[in-house]
């Protein structure tokens, strides 16, 4: 019985390793290594360990100043392709006491794409804590075309206009479907 026990648990822990090797997972902005957005507007950007999702890790704090047209931050030189990628996940902290609307878009092969060109998805974040997810395996333009993630893509967040607000951003990252926790898995069956 005790051999039984012992195969059974090799079995386990290769299926586990073979598990977790099919998984793809890639920052596309690494807050704890020091990157943060290279191209905003109408926003103070600076990085802090305030609300961070751990200890010892940090986060893009992002204030948005009142006025204006609202705000964008984002990457405009990216290094990353999204081709094979499921989702845009991060961790997100909304220190207000209402949700806050937020919109994350994606331009493909340069920053002046047209309106209908282009990818947007908005979501909400609630107070306190959140954890964003935003699928792009399927996703369309705005125009209704299939979006070409073979190309290296100009992405950013915007918000409210005429508000003045504060939010943090964590690490962002690309991920394949099989990066999720088998508990997700059988909640979405």
């Amino acid at each position: 019985m005790k051999d039984l026990r012992s195969v059974a648990g090799i079995f386990v822990l290769v299926f586990c390793m073979a598990f977790s090797a099919n998984a793809k997972k890639t920052a596309i902005l690494n807050v704890d290594k020091g990157e943060t957005f290279n191209d905003y507007n109408g926003v103070e950007v600076s990085i802090s360990e305030e609300n961070a999702e751990k200890k010892g890790s940090m986060v893009v704090k992002l204030d948005v100043a009142k006025g204006g047209e609202g705000f964008w931050a984002g990457v405009s030189n990216p290094k990353k392709i999204f081709d094979g990628y499921d989702f845009i996940r991060f961790y997100a902290f909304n220190p207000g006491k209402t949700p806050l609307p937020l919109a994350i878009t994606v331009k493909f092969g340069s920053s002046n794409c047209k309106y209908e060109d282009r990818f947007d998805a908005n979501f909400m974040l609630k107070p306190g804590k959140n954890n964003v997810e935003v699928e792009i395996a399927a996703a369309c333009t705005n125009g209704g075309k299939a979006c070409d993630w073979k190309q290296k893509p100009f992405w950013y967040f915007s918000g409210p206009q005429n508000e003045k607000y504060t939010f943090y951003v964590g690490s962002i990252f690309i991920e394949t479907a099989e990066d999720e926790k088998p508990a997700e898995k059988e909640k979405k069956k």
